[in-house]
């Protein structure tokens, strides 16, 4: 699942799945599942992206998260033309918040600091096992981030379940993320105000080179 303030590079093939978005005279109540469908027919997310994993527990089980890992990491285009659309969602904090960078050339999962950005140290080094009870949910929450590159990759995590282990790679990869790069045709700006007001930001149509 994806979620998040992040900003959405559409390719010149979907760049129409933006337009009744951005119409929208209201800020649409299903915008994390719009999001998530566009990621899935062919969108990256530009420079970070936030993915939302839910771990859900029954009577007879518990779960305890060992390790997360970044699997199939492989460089791509850089994307040129579509659209560039600023998504603005919710996020929540919980202690199961890491932050990995795909520039790296082992991405590892970092532990973030008070303000929630990224470190150096190794996040299950500094931090306690994600535990989740009996008939219990919690979310687990990545950010994915690539400054230099354009970036494939899928998301594999370990766990146990009432002392036995297995590992599962994460649904719907690959995931898509591209770094700070101009050359698309319209960049749109679409931000919820408190009284629920959206405001569209139309920005020009040429882009100096990042």
């Amino acid at each position: 699942m994806h979620s998040g303030a992040t900003n959405v590079v559409f390719p010149a093939d979907r760049a129409a799945a933006a337009e009744p978005f951005v119409a929208q005279t209201a800020y649409p109540a299903d915008v994390e599942a719009f999001e998530a469908r566009e990621y899935q027919a062919g969108a990256s997310a530009q420079v970070s992206l936030l993915l939302y994993l839910t771990l859900e527990t029954r009577l007879d089980s518990q779960v305890t998260v060992t390790y997360v890992r970044i699997v199939n990491r492989k460089r791509t285009e850089v994307p040129v033309g579509g659209y560039l659309v600023g998504l603005y969602t919710s996020q929540g904090d919980t202690p199961g918040r890491m932050a990995f960078e795909l520039d790296d050339a082992n991405p590892f999962p970092r532990a973030l600091d008070e303000e929630l950005h990224p470190t150096d140290r190794p996040f299950f080094d500094t931090a306690d096992s994600i535990h989740v009870g009996r008939a219990a949910k919690q979310e687990l929450i990545l950010l994915i981030e690539a400054h230099r590159g354009n970036y494939a990759f899928g998301v594999q995590v370990e766990y146990e379940v009432n002392g036995r282990k297995f590992q599962a790679d994460v649904a719907h990869a690959p995931f898509l993320v591209t770094g700070q790069h101009c050359g698309f045709t319209k960049a749109t700006v679409y931000e919820p105000h408190p009284d629920q007001t959206p405001r569209l930001e139309q920005h020009g149509a040429d882009f100096l080179p990042c």
